[in-house]
């Protein structure tokens, strides 16, 4: 077998593949991370804090998994110790790193998931907030979710809660929760006058302007309003600079320059910054009842 085309996982020894323990433990903890998260975005998201990265080459180091490698990596038979040729499995020569049934329980759950992203579009983006929210000491936290009775409930949780699931130190959020306290914020700062005079990217914004741009702001309030928060935050994430969860409050940092058309015709590419209280709980045992929009 050609070394070159050896997969992640497994050596090439006298033609034949042997398995790579570090590496195939890196295999093993994507197909549990996916087992445990559900979704191959959120598998990113675990992998690059537990920075798993690519085989390194003789010309480039090793990279972060992308979600393609990813999926990659959980659709490849060869982990189960199969091969595939024209579509038909068979035995392998090689030892499996994934038990067969860990593989085609993985198998079934991406099946599923592909079939609820076609029913529903903004599946794949269920998460809008992902990449843009931060605890208080300006950690990332990550998308992740749960299933409980049948119920699909979705988070926000500290990184250090993907490594060590029971510290009691990581924060888990609810994320239907926190998405409407950072919509609520929003439809506050674009229904106050003041606060709609400072996001306008003109140096001194004349009345007229202002006025302009009150009248706008409200009719894009009013007909929103009535929208899932989720399925709002997808349309104005380019509006989002970064959110900080704070123990007593959420800070929403807003780019005045994203908010075409709403604004008159000046560039800016500044920030303002607008809060809102909000009590943020730490870890619960048990999802309550957050489910997932």
């Amino acid at each position: 077998m050609d070394g070159r085309l050896r997969p992640a996982g497994y050596r090439v020894e006298k033609r034949e593949l042997v398995i790579d323990e570090q590496e195939a433990q890196h295999i093993r903890t994507v197909y549990e991370k996916y087992l445990e998260l559900g979704s191959v975005r959120s598998v990113k998201d675990a992998v690059d804090t537990l920075g798993i990265t690519s085989r390194p080459t003789s010309r480039t180091s090793g990279s972060f998994l992308g979600r393609g490698h990813i999926y990659r990596i959980l659709t490849n038979p060869i982990y189960m110790g199969k091969i595939s040729h024209k579509g038909v499995l068979s035995e392998g020569q090689h030892k499996a790193i994934i038990e067969p049934k860990t593989w085609q329980k993985v198998q079934e759950m991406l099946q599923a998931n592909n079939a609820r992203e076609r029913d529903q579009p903004n599946a794949a983006v269920s998460s809008p907030l992902a990449s843009i929210i931060f605890d208080e000491q300006g950690k990332r936290l990550t998308p992740s979710h749960a299933v409980k009775g049948g119920r699909r409930y979705r988070y926000y949780i500290s990184n250090v809660l993907v490594r060590e699931p029971g510290n009691t130190s990581g924060i888990r959020l609810s994320a239907p929760e926190i998405e409407t306290a950072v919509c609520q914020i929003i439809h506050g700062v674009l229904r106050d006058t003041q606060q709609v005079a400072s996001i306008i990217a003109a140096p001194d914004p004349s009345p007229s302007e202002i006025e302009e741009f009150v009248g706008r702001a409200k009719t894009f309030v009013n007909s929103i309003t009535k929208k899932p928060a989720y399925e709002l935050l997808i349309g104005l994430k380019p509006a989002l600079a970064h959110i900080v969860i704070g123990t007593q409050q959420i800070i929403l940092s807003l780019k005045r320059s994203a908010l075409e058309p709403l604004s008159v015709a000046h560039q800016d590419n500044s920030l303002t910054e607008n809060s809102s209280q909000y009590q943020a709980r730490r870890m619960t045992s048990s999802p309550s009842h957050c489910r997932s929009a």
